[in-house]
């Protein structure tokens, strides 16, 4: 078994063996993130309750309005379902622009996410301008509060709104993602692991006889020693 002052040379002597992995990580990273869109600096949340009015036809009974409460979980998730997509995204960003705003739909679709409770739609949106993105608050709830039935042919003829915006857009600085903040050096480090464990195989199969010590691990005597000039 060595030594620390072997295995220190052994690095120093293939340091480009243990350095080329992180290089490729590093070139993968860089070349894998070239079309990714810049990362969302502001953040805001919107809530709208999904609902239709209460039908009322003569002589049929409604089982206490149940069907009613049961309609608007429906339209909650679909319209859930409905904001992450192209469609919607493309409306936006004509809504946007009709505002000066130019932002492409596939940017628009990249910062918008939704989720549904019961009969609650919550979008969430991130974008690197703030003003910019109370633009797009603003286009997302219009898309939502005046054009459904463009989405769902069922709400062509509602009676109303079957959205309706519950918070108005706060947008607030946020935290880059973790993801984004510890991609690289995790995979960096991946790479040195890779480029260590490389150089000390390399040097375990490598034939050589390189100095004195090599030769008394493997039990045979050195009758002389010349030092390099």
């Amino acid at each position: 078994m060595g030594t620390l002052t072997d295995y220190l040379r052994i690095l120093l002597r293939r340091w480009w063996l243990a350095l080329l992995p992180v290089v490729v990580m590093a070139g993968l990273t860089v070349w894998g993130n070239r079309n990714a869109l810049p990362p969302g600096n502001f953040g805001v949340n919107v809530r709208f309750a999904a609902g239709l009015p209460p039908e009322r036809a003569a002589g049929v009974y409604n089982y206490d309005r149940h069907y009613d409460w049961l309609a608007s979980e429906y339209i909650a998730q679909a319209f859930a379902f409905t904001i992450p997509t192209n469609q919607f995204a493309q409306a936006v960003s004509r809504r946007m622009l009709a505002q000066g705003v130019a932002i492409s739909p596939s940017e628009v679709e990249a910062s918008l996410r939704a989720d549904h409770t019961s009969s609650v739609i919550k979008v969430s949106m991130s974008w690197r301008d703030a003003g910019q993105l109370e633009k797009m608050a603003e286009a997302v709830s219009a898309e939502l509060t005046e054009n459904g039935a463009a989405y769902w042919p069922q709400l062509s003829d509602p009676g109303g709104a079957p959205v309706r915006r519950l918070d108005v857009p706060v947008v607030l600085a946020a935290a880059p993602p973790l993801r984004d903040t510890f991609d690289l050096p995790v995979r960096l480090l991946i790479g040195l692991a890779l480029g260590v464990f490389l150089a000390f195989a390399l040097d375990a199969i490598d034939p050589v006889i390189r100095d004195r010590r090599a030769l008394e691990r493997l039990g045979l005597p050195s009758l002389a020693h010349i030092p390099r000039p």
